[in-house]
């Protein structure tokens, strides 16, 4: 258990310090362990610095500003690092202890690993839009709108870099179930075969047409007469 541990936080401080985070340059795997686990300041400050780090302006003017959410918390600071964990989806809106550090040491790293791996995801999504679409556009179509035909090109190269990244058969089911298994079970029946193989011949049809004609009629006959009465 212990080793697993130990491999979880490694995972989360490599994936801080490709995301360029300041709070891990040059600290040890205890005092790592102490800032996911500890409750206190540098803590709060790595949680805000992820939050942050999704880039919403919403986001961010909430969490550097000194305006309160609606919260029963007397820490305001918690409250809103709570709000915002809970609409990004991480958290509920009562899970105070998951911010202060309080919870279970696995709550807390499954907390960590679902806000990094969002922020990779995020992170990946900007570097791919960067390589498609150029910060500096060529020189003669600065001096000019983009034109159309520009723009869908853009937008197909940048959707063909993102199909590229992953593996588009695995999101995709090979086979297609179009009707509820118990019809298809029927369909896979050699009776329903043989009933879908045989197809009627036209002079049968006539001849079924001709039998419904005549009890019509005879029907219609039955019918006025009784009115007659």
């Amino acid at each position: 258990m212990a080793a697993a541990k130990s491999r979880r936080v490694k995972n989360i401080r490599d994936k801080l310090e490709f995301l360029g985070c300041p709070h891990v340059e040059n600290v040890d795997e205890s005092w790592m362990s102490e800032l996911l686990f500890k409750s206190g300041e540098p803590r709060l400050r790595l949680i805000q610095w992820l939050l942050t780090r999704f880039g919403h302006p919403q986001l961010e003017e909430l969490l550097e500003s000194h305006q309160a959410v609606l919260s029963n918390l007397t820490d305001s600071r918690v409250g809103k690092l709570l709000f915002c964990a809970n609409l990004l989806g991480l958290c509920h809106d009562d899970d105070v202890d998951l911010i202060t550090g309080v919870s279970s040491k696995s709550k807390q790293l499954q907390f960590f690993e679902d806000v990094i791996d969002m922020l990779m995801v995020v992170d990946n999504l900007s570097h791919t839009y960067r390589t498609a679409v150029p910060a500096t556009p060529p020189a003669d179509r600065m001096l000019r709108p983009k034109t159309f035909g520009e723009a869908v090109f853009d937008a197909c190269e940048y959707i063909d870099l993102l199909c590229r990244q992953e593996d588009l058969g695995e999101l995709f089911k090979e086979k297609i179930h179009l009707f509820p298994p118990d019809i298809e079970k029927e369909f896979g029946t050699k009776d329903h075969e043989n009933k879908r193989s045989q197809i009627p011949e036209i002079t049968d049809l006539a001849s079924l047409a001709h039998q419904i004609e005549m009890e019509l009629k005879k029907q219609n006959k039955i019918l006025e007469r009784l009115q007659s009465e």
